[in-house]
């Protein structure tokens, strides 16, 4: 696990205790989302990845490097150590904004998008 995925848990375990937010129930854990911005994950892993390239080659590479520096990471851990249910979104300032509104242009960010999915699939599941 790299460093800025425990940093970002123990920002996570602030916030909620700052928040006071305590979802114990199977609804307020499907209501409770994890949304982190980053523009880049584990840079750290990068460059180890980068030298074990240059020194050893590309097969010493371990199939675990790239999900390790994986930006998303950091929301998907907290998701899984507070259970929520709710898919982690990360969300990278550096991507131009085009392409995040290419999926949902109607919905400006990743939040509005997942608001915008539920409130969908809630409605289809009334109507069946």
């Amino acid at each position: 696990m790299d460093r800025f995925i425990l940093f970002a848990l123990v920002a996570a375990a602030e916030a909620i205790a700052q928040a006071a937010w305590t979802p114990s129930d199977a609804h307020s854990l499907e209501r409770t989302a994890t949304v982190i911005a980053s523009g880049i994950g584990g840079f750290p892993a990068i460059v180890e990845a980068v030298r074990t390239t240059d020194q050893r080659g590309i097969k010493r590479l371990s199939p675990f490097t790239v999900p390790s520096f994986l930006a998303n990471l950091a929301a998907g851990h907290i998701s899984i150590r507070y259970d929520f249910k709710v898919p982690s979104v990360h969300r990278s300032p550096l991507a131009p904004r085009a392409c995040r509104r290419s999926a949902m242009p109607h919905a400006s960010s990743e939040p509005e998008k997942w608001t915008l999915r539920f409130a969908a699939a809630r409605k289809r599941a009334s109507i069946s």
